[in-house]
């Protein structure tokens, strides 16, 4: 269990960490092309993108749907 403790971790990390360099890059050209007027909406458009990969994950854990 342990080997797969830190696999997992490993894991998670490296994904979180690429998730966040392409938020912080789509802000980045978004603010720059717009002067922060798109910002709210590209925040908007994050926000339901994670409540849809949660509610996608909490089905996978289940068993409902398969990932």
């Amino acid at each position: 269990p342990l080997v797969a403790t830190v696999a997992g971790l490993a894991a998670g990390g490296a994904l979180a960490g690429v998730a966040h360099a392409g938020k912080a890059t789509l802000r980045l050209g978004s603010t720059g092309s717009t002067g922060g007027l798109a910002n709210p909406v590209v925040s908007v458009v994050e926000d339901v993108l994670v409540l849809a990969a949660g509610g996608l994950t909490a089905l996978a854990a289940t068993g409902v749907v398969s990932l």
